[in-house]
């Protein structure tokens, strides 16, 4: 049911919420045209305006609910104009569906591949608190109190927060005492990355705060870190101009190993559902006792390979980032393990020259950031390793990449892991068998 509303200058339009598409973006039709609604969910009828008409599609803003859908919820949050989550309003066995309907859309259009028997969606162990790392957009007021928070939906205002309910509880205790500072700063903006550490004990501090000017060389901050640095919960605080050479703390111990981060250095936010994904790697790399020769391209710190060299498989692997790659490093030596080697270089060139000197691995693990690596795939597929393993935060970027592969490659099975509750992005390994 369409219904148009009479307003002088921007129509308004009463439209049904059909389904929902990647970005969390509702899907209606009217007079022939699809009409994306951010935010909106299926079953929910809303009055919206058309922001952009493409012709056949348009996207538009969401003014108001005619009628709220059954599936909606009371969310959790209590910061409802917050666009750091896209469905607190959302039932999360909804929100699995729609992930699953994400990664087989993106295959079966993109792709030109039918998802394999068995895929499922693996939902996060916790809906709430799971995040240990968090970037937050921050604000020193004229009167010296300070606020932090994330932007307001779809605009570049702060909305200032004292707690994020999918932040872990270590990191809210931090952002409830930095919305009660005051400090003699001049008036300005920053960005501050908080990130949980593993507790060696109960009195160890477990997070390292880093605070990003909006000017690069404006060192006024200084007094905010200052204050933060005092605070019980925080083990490192600095200005991001520090993170040249940043200490390496332990951010977990796991099956026997400890993995190291930096502060401001990236690692999964969801650890608990992180090491399911390293135990689902771990299993399909030794299910066949041959495959010994393990190349990681985009391996970050280690975290996929790390325990696969700690079981004796032979392991390269090659990150851009080189505080990664120290850190890395650090744990195969803190760890004692031998037949692993991890070095700073372009993971994309060093496939071009790998395959060039004819190169062999049994395995290789690709975790490339969320634009893929469409540039490589006609090296990944020349190498003709027995086994690709593929992980990936876009399932659009996954399935155009894994279309290059389909000729030579068996696409033994697909997994989606819901590292990220209560927003649209899921993260996707893809398992790839070579035909011959």
């Amino acid at each position: 049911m369409i219904e148009r509303n009479e307003v002088s200058d921007v129509p308004e339009i009463t439209v049904d919420i059909e389904k929902v598409a990647y970005g969390a973006l509702g899907i209606a039709r009217h007079e022939g045209q699809t009409i994306f609604v951010p935010g909106a969910i299926p079953g929910d009828r809303v009055v919206i305006s058309i922001e952009s008409d493409k012709g056949r599609y348009a996207h538009a803003k969401l003014i108001s609910y005619a009628v709220k859908s059954p599936l909606t919820q009371k969310p959790s949050c209590a910061y409802e104009s917050c666009g750091g989550c896209q469905w607190q309003h959302a039932s999360y066995r909804e929100q699995l569906s729609w992930k699953g309907s994400f990664v087989a859309d993106a295959f079966e259009r993109i792709g030109k591949i039918p998802l394999p028997i068995g895929y499922k969606v693996l939902p996060s162990p916790t809906e709430l608190n799971y995040r240990n790392r968090v970037l937050l957009r921050g604000t020193v007021h004229k009167d010296g109190s300070v606020g932090v928070g994330f932007f307001k939906k779809a605009t570049k205002e702060q909305v200032h927060i004292d707690r994020c309910m999918i932040a872990r509880p270590i990191l809210n205790r931090v952002i409830e005492q930095i919305s009660r500072l005051n400090i003699s700063v001049k008036p300005q903006k920053f960005r501050m990355e908080l990130q949980e550490f593993e507790a060696l004990s109960e009195q160890t501090a477990q997070v390292s705060v880093v605070v990003h000017p909006v000017l690069k060389h404006d060192l006024s901050l200084e007094k905010l870190v200052e204050k933060l640095g005092a605070f019980h919960e925080v083990i490192w605080s600095g200005l991001s101009t520090e993170l040249k050479n940043p200490p390496f703390i332990p951010l977990e111990t796991y099956q026997g190993l400890s993995y190291f981060s930096a502060p401001g250095q990236f690692f999964q936010v969801n650890l608990a559902h992180n090491r399911q994904l390293r135990e689902f790697v771990q299993q399909e790399v030794t299910k066949d006792e041959q495959a010994n020769k393990i190349l990681d391209l985009f391996c970050g710190s280690g975290n996929l390979s790390l325990g696969l060299a700690a079981a004796g498989k032979t392991v390269f692997g090659v990150e851009a980032n080189p505080i990664a790659i120290k850190a890395a490093n650090y744990a195969v030596t803190y760890n004692r393990i031998e037949n692993c080697t991890y070095k700073t270089g372009d993971a994309l060139k060093y496939l071009s020259k790998s395959c060039k000197k004819q190169e062999q691995f049994d395995v290789v693990l690709v975790d490339p950031p969320r634009a893929g690596m469409k540039e490589g795939m006609s090296f990944l597929r020349a190498m003709t390793p027995k086994k690709i393993i593929y992980v990936s935060c876009d399932p659009n970027t996954l399935a155009r990449d894994l279309r290059e592969l389909k000729d030579d490659y068996h696409l033994e099975s697909v997994t989606s892991f819901d590292f990220f509750p209560h927003t649209y992005h899921v993260e996707t390994a893809a398992v790839l068998q070579l035909k011959s």
